[in-house]
């Protein structure tokens, strides 16, 4: 993905802090200036080519008090959420009319109940409480196991440390949806990792206690609960897979019979939890397919009787701090406040603001075939997918040649770019269940929390209901058309870019073709790269997770990616914190891969490649809080500011149009210049 991960994308893709060889890692280190703390004077472009295009915009733009960043990625996803508040404006303006299509009644109404703030306190818990008083009357932990699952069948999103629940996409064979059984929630371990998360975590403990308190548990015995909490969820996380294990999908998923999982989890009646979750034998499924299985060990091990107080309040917890913001107004403050420690931000967003988040959040695919409509033009389509045309074309003659590469395995590459689905703006088609969402207004009797848990419960009984069945390529079960971001699917091989990001800085109609190409030209080379990452290399074209390579080209591929990894961990922070380069080799493959395209793209045009690197150096502005950098140092992608410095300090044609030379910070002498192909 180009920016952040969702669902198995972004789980396939997931990486944090590792501890990696730098054996090949022959380049200077380079520490970027992160928190920034110049004067706003463009460095020379050969110094660090980043401040060169970005000094000034980081000295004079100030981060929102209502935020923990601000970047070009938030500009224009402020521009999007402008969009998204006309269309809940036009909903309201139709239904008060008398003509609101289907979509725009139920955001009208919705909108009304999120605005309803009486409603809601009069509401209380509303159809939360049975939910809770299910899980208040647990015995033992095989009944938790089967409440939850049971519960999960009925609703959907229940949180327990059994399951979720779901379905996907068969990983082997790509033919048909499969169940699925998710692991216990763990902390990351990466961050858990990381002592300057300790202030932070001191906060969630507390955060949990005053959830508890609220829902009438005593102060005392709640900050106890909220330790046992957390410390259970620390344990799992430790003890899950690396992030570097979880990019490759080998190792993080599994797909288990009835008795594999009865052997994973030996303290419980599987047969039965899976049979009460609406996905067990007697519903005539066999397998299911599970991921991290020795985080999933683990919590077998500690699933004692004597964990079950911790896991019942765990549950409660999280139901009630998920659903916080649709309750009454002690509920939200706790979220809300909470959400200020996470983000590292002065203060809370207005509550227009927060309304308006909130209902599109809850209607986000209706939003999104409105979005894909009204705000995405054919004309776009057509410039953009003229793009990746020209993007592919450049792979499958880069492809042809590789030396490093056999005939078999150049034939199994090229394979893939000529079978990848390319989708543009918008899907195809939408899941049916939309077509029969009704929401309430308060004038219909609707509260907020009761049309929300009715939806879940739709969506919910929807996706069980394609296990089974053949495989939808014209949905996007990943990503929205309101999405800024892009990414690529490996288990469809697919190739998706949303409406929403393509405006500016990525793409605009108005501007040079150069300039879009060091937008959207390096977005479409970054997804199509992500087909050849460590990840996207274990799925063949039709999306099926078998190996393709001969052995001696898979060897040299990862020789390649240990490279890669080694130069990316040389950048270093102000402080000293040395970055990894294991942690984002999934990203980094495909931001060199992204740049070095549109450089050969581009060819020899000096000031066309200027304009592209400009442009490419502005899509990655970003400013931060101390706490929102601890959370991007536990991310996938690089810091933003490496993304730039480290792709063009590795792409040949960056020598060619600006004066770098040995001794330079941004030089990298020819052979330690990294790229996959």
């Amino acid at each position: 993905m180009f920016r952040s991960s969702q669902k198995l994308a972004a789980a396939l893709t997931l990486t944090l802090l590792l501890s990696v060889s730098t054996s090949f890692a022959k380049a200077p280190d380079f520490t970027v200036q992160v928190p920034y703390k110049g004067d706003g004077k463009p460095t020379a472009p050969q110094q660090d080519f980043y401040l060169y295009v970005n000094a000034g915009w980081q000295k004079n733009t100030k981060i929102p008090a209502d935020s923990g960043n601000v970047s070009s990625f938030k500009t224009a996803g402020d521009r999007k959420d402008k969009q998204l508040e006309e269309l809940t404006q036009q909903a309201v303006k139709h239904t008060a009319a008398g003509t609101a299509t289907r979509d725009e009644k139920n955001i009208a109404n919705l909108y009304a109940c999120v605005k309803d703030q009486k409603g809601r306190e009069q509401a209380g818990l509303g159809n939360l409480k049975p939910i809770l008083q299910r899980i208040e009357g647990i015995q033992s932990i095989q009944d938790y196991a089967e409440t939850v699952a049971s519960l999960y069948k009925q609703h959907g999103g229940i949180p327990g440390m059994v399951g979720p629940f779901g379905a996907f996409n068969d990983l082997e064979n790509n033919d048909k949806y499969v169940a699925t059984l998710d692991g216990p929630a763990a902390l990351p371990r990466e961050q858990v990792e990381n002592k300057s998360n300790d202030e932070y975590f001191a906060k969630y403990r507390e955060h949990i206690r005053d959830v508890l308190h609220l829902y009438g548990r005593d102060e005392k015995a709640a900050a106890k609960t909220a330790n046992d909490i957390f410390n259970l969820q620390k344990d799992l996380g430790l003890h899950s897979l690396t992030v570097g294990e979880k990019a490759d999908p080998t190792k993080r998923f599994q797909t288990l019979n009835l008795a594999g999982l009865q052997k994973l989890y030996s303290h419980l009646n599987v047969e039965a939890m899976l049979n009460a979750g609406g996905i067990g034998p007697k519903d005539g499924i066999h397998s299911w397919l599970i991921q991290d299985p020795a985080q999933m060990a683990r919590f077998n091990e500690l699933n004692t009787p004597e964990l079950l107080p911790t896991l019942k309040e765990y549950s409660i917890y999280e139901l009630l701090d998920s659903h916080s913001a649709l309750l009454g107004r002690e509920y939200q403050k706790l979220a809300i406040e909470f959400d200020k420690v996470s983000e590292g931000s002065e203060k809370a967003p207005t509550q227009k603001k927060m309304d308006l988040e909130l209902t599109e959040g809850l209607l986000s695919p209706i939003y999104g075939r409105l979005y894909g409509n009204t705000y995405f033009s054919d004309a776009s389509k057509k410039e953009v997918t003229g793009y990746v045309q020209q993007v592919l074309q450049h792979y499958r003659n880069e492809l042809q040649q590789i030396d490093w590469l056999t005939p078999a395995t150049k034939v199994m590459a090229i394979k893939k770019l000529d079978n990848m689905d390319i989708n543009v703006g918008y899907p195809e088609a939408w899941p049916d269940y939309l077509d029969q969402l009704q929401v309430k207004s308060p004038k219909e009797g609707g509260v907020l929390i009761n049309n929300a848990l009715d939806m879940v419960a739709r969506i919910n009984t929807w996706n069980r209901q394609r296990i089974g069945t053949p495989v939808r390529k014209d949905y996007w079960d990943e990503i929205l058309p309101q999405t800024i971001n892009a990414f690529y699917s490996p288990t469809d091989n697919s190739i998706n870019f949303p409406a929403a990001i393509l405006q500016e800085p990525f793409f605009s109609p108005k501007a040079d073709r150069e300039t879009n190409l060091g937008g959207v030209g390096t977005v479409i080379g970054h997804e199509i790269t992500h087909c050849f990452d460590n990840t996207g290399s274990k799925f063949d074209y039709l999306g099926r997770m078998r190996n393709w390579w001969q052995p001696a080209d898979y060897a040299a591929f990862s020789k390649r990616q240990e490279k890669i990894s080694a130069y990316y961990s040389r950048f270093l922070l102000p402080d000293g914190t040395r970055l990894n380069g294991e942690q984002s080799l999934t990203e980094n493959t495909a931001d060199l891969g992204g740049l070095n395209t549109i450089t050969q793209i581009i060819g020899h045009n000096p000031e066309g490649l200027r304009r592209a690197y400009k442009n490419f150096a502005i899509l990655w502005r970003n400013k931060v809080s101390d706490r929102y950098l601890q959370e991007m140092l536990a991310d996938v992608h690089a810091l933003p500011y490496v993304r730039v410095v480290g792709v063009l300090g590795s792409t040949d044609g960056f020598y060619e149009v600006y004066p770098v030379k040995p001794g330079d910070k941004m030089y990298v002498a020819p052979e330690d210049r990294v790229k996959l192909w």
